[in-house]
């Protein structure tokens, strides 16, 4: 309890004095992400294939260049956004690299997604919970990762950032659990692969102020059973994570009153999203 409180203060701390942006960088290009099953790498498909199928393991690549970070730069937070194209009724643990390199290629369909890289010692795991199609899920969080690239002699504010996301487990014959993931090749620009990024104002190098909702706010942050959103109208859906990346809660509809009660105390982040842009808030739900 007494670590829970302290953790408690200091974001209440963060959130009541730092100024922070949060930047969302999508995949540009159809070569800038990619998926393998085997040793059968595709560059153009409508959907990414991740987990294990046939018995082979089924990996993805994610390139998220000209990141616009300056150099020394730091971020406080980063979450990978995805958008499942299909029901996922499982649950798969895959961990996430990232290759040690500021300049990285784009992926071709002749070479395999991890050849002639190199990736950093450390690793995040992932465990991806059941959900229904046009979900979006998020990963955990990435800054630890990002911040050894960020550190590099030779980052400069036009480097690019790439993950390989695969299976934790080794395939086996008798093992099939794979979800499907919309890809950069497909009519609905929101469901793109994208980076989330939250980092002092000062740091972004080329970011367009006005590019972020400032409008948008919640309140009260600390908060209990509920929290209100302002500066928002119409119809939207939010999505609620975990510090783990677990969905937690879903809400669509024009209710600017969102009912917490079914949370646990504890810090979360949640994604605003309204005609097809993309906003990310954290907050922590205390205890009554």
């Amino acid at each position: 309890m007494r670590a829970f409180l302290f953790l408690f203060l200091m974001l209440f701390t963060m959130l009541g004095h730092a100024q922070t942006f949060e930047y969302y960088l999508p995949i540009e290009n159809s070569s800038d992400d990619a998926e393998q099953e085997g040793s059968f790498i595709d560059i153009n498909d409508l959907e990414l294939d991740l987990g294990v199928s046939n018995g082979e393991e089924s990996l993805i690549g994610l390139f998220f260049r000209s990141v616009n970070l300056d150099v020394q730069s730091s971020v406080d937070s980063a979450i990978i956004l995805l958008t499942l194209q299909q029901d996922f009724d499982s649950a798969l643990t895959v961990n996430i690299l990232l290759e040690d390199e500021t300049k990285p290629s784009s992926y071709i369909d002749s070479l395999e997604l991890k050849e002639n890289r190199s990736f950093y010692a450390e690793s995040i795991s992932w465990t991806i919970n059941r959900g229904i199609k046009g979900d979006q899920i998020a990963s955990p969080d990435l800054s630890s990762l990002i911040n050894q690239i960020l550190s590099e002699n030779d980052w400069s504010s036009t480097s690019g950032i790439n993950f390989i996301i695969e299976p934790a487990d080794q395939a086996t014959d008798s093992n099939s659990n794979e979800l499907q993931i919309y890809s950069y090749d497909q009519s609905q620009t929101s469901r793109r692969p994208q980076l989330m990024m939250v980092t002092d104002s000062a740091n972004i190098n080329g970011i367009d102020p006005s590019s972020v909702n400032s409008a948008i706010s919640i309140y009260p942050n600390p908060t209990n059973d509920q929290f209100n959103i302002e500066g928002i109208n119409g119809f939207f859906e939010i999505n609620i994570f975990d510090l783990n990346g677990r969905l937690m809660l879903h809400y669509s509809g024009e209710n600017q009153n969102i009912d917490l009660s079914m949370l646990s105390p504890g810090f979360y982040t949640m994604s605003i999203m309204q005609n097809g842009n993309t906003r990310l808030e954290k907050f922590a739900k205390q205890t009554n």
